[in-house]
């Protein structure tokens, strides 16, 4: 599994969004993800959360290659019972064709 530092979506001023790109966001996304599920169940051990960040990441198709990118939902989902996720199969075109 990767953290890809390339258009990640965040928050940017006027309550808007946008993408940035840079691993600083990109570590900040995963970890985040895992903080919620070990908030969620502290006594994960690190092969399990990887696991479940795995389980819940989907494939996206870049120029810098093939990345795992975790949905935080999914994740979650695995972890709180009746939590429930729209279901997204793969990353829009849009935003894996953006160098």
């Amino acid at each position: 599994m990767t953290a890809p530092g390339v258009d990640v979506i965040t928050t940017t001023p006027h309550g808007t969004f946008g993408l940035v790109s840079g691993s600083s966001v990109a570590a900040a996304h995963v970890s985040g993800v895992a903080a919620l599920l070990l908030e969620r169940r502290p006594g994960l051990a690190p092969l399990e959360l990887r696991s479940l960040l795995q389980a819940a990441s989907l494939p996206l198709d870049h120029p810098a290659g093939a990345m795992l990118v975790v949905n935080a939902c999914a994740a979650l989902a695995k972890v709180v019972p009746n939590l429930r996720c729209p279901e997204i199969r793969a990353l829009p075109a849009s935003v894996s064709s953006r160098s």
